[in-house]
């Protein structure tokens, strides 16, 4: 139960008093024009905070456990190190917010709009987020295994070693998305845009990118084994180095894409044109669909492991 009533905080609110510490569970305050509001520590579970104004706002370590904040605007908050985890964050505007290390699990997150977040080492596992807004956030090292986020944007976001390893993200945009070392195993980016994407030393195995847009990707040095890469758009996509043993590459459109050094053991390339790519050092063991003129000619221009 909360110990002040809902008059009682605003009265403080609006009186330029702090609410840290407070017990303030249950809290029931929709609509309330309070930015910059102090709620620093405080204890805000089952709290409704729905269409709030409090951009500014100090939620730092605050315990926001199954929070109602639909359509709250949060703009440029403080919510480092906040437990917010089974909160509901429906079209709430979160545009700029410090957020390091919060946790976010299990949070709805439909419309939700993050652009430009700081949300470093947070946690989003098994997060629900149709159209969701990461576009140019900072998720370096976060945690976002068994979310959903169908159709969301991450344009220009940075998910340096972030962790999204069985995430489903179909019809995403990641372009210009900063991918490096981050793992999206058994991931399903079915129809994902990741055109410019630098996915260096990433690891998508057991992933869908059935379909995907991979325009002037850089996957170099990543591991794509068993990855379903079917009917992508493979376009300038970079593959220097890359593991895609066992890819299933039918029907995927190369044109100039590079695959120096890279190793498509086992890999289905049934209906795959190969004339446009780089494949110096590229090894082709035991691969699927190749005839004997295609076998004939990547071994020519420097293909290994052709028969």
């Amino acid at each position: 139960m909360t110990l002040l009533t809902p008059e009682q905080v605003l009265t403080l609110i609006q009186t330029g008093r702090s609410l840290q510490n407070e017990e303030l569970s249950y809290l029931a305050i929709p609509n309330a024009d309070i930015p910059g509001a102090n709620f620093e520590r405080a204890y805000l579970r089952h709290a409704n905070l729905s269409n709030i104004h409090c951009p500014g706002g100090n939620f730092q370590n605050a315990t926001l456990i199954h929070a109602n904040l639909t359509q709250a605007n949060l703009q440029e908050a403080q919510l480092t190190g906040a437990k917010m985890n089974v909160a509901l964050l429906t079209d709430a505007q979160l545009q700029g917010v410090f957020a390091r290390g919060t946790r976010f699990h299990g949070t709805q997150l439909d419309r939700t709009n993050l652009s430009q977040a700081l949300l470093q080492q947070s946690d989003f596992g098994e997060c629900q987020g149709r159209q969701t807004c990461f576009k140019a956030a900072n998720l370096q090292g976060a945690d976002l295994c068994l979310a959903r986020f169908p159709d969301s944007v991450w344009a220009e976001a940075i998910l340096t070693e972030a962790r999204l390893n069985g995430t489903e993200m179909m019809g995403a945009e990641l372009t210009a998305a900063v991918l490096q070392r981050s793992q999206f195993i058994e991931a399903n980016l079915s129809g994902a845009d990741l055109s410019y994407a630098d996915a260096v030393a990433a690891s998508f195995d057991k992933a869908s990118l059935r379909n995907a847009l991979l325009f002037n990707a850089s996957f170099d040095h990543s591991s794509l084994q068993q990855t379903d890469l079917q009917g992508a758009n493979l376009t300038q996509t970079s593959f220097y180095g890359a593991q895609l043993e066992g890819a299933d590459l039918r029907g995927a459109t190369l044109d100039g894409t590079d695959f120096r050094e890279a190793v498509l053991e086992l890999a289905n390339l049934s209906g795959v044109d190969f004339s446009t790519c780089q494949v110096e050092g590229a090894v082709f063991s035991d691969v699927q669909g190749l005839d004997a003129k295609q076998r004939s000619q990547l071994f020519q221009r420097g293909a290994l492991n052709l028969t």
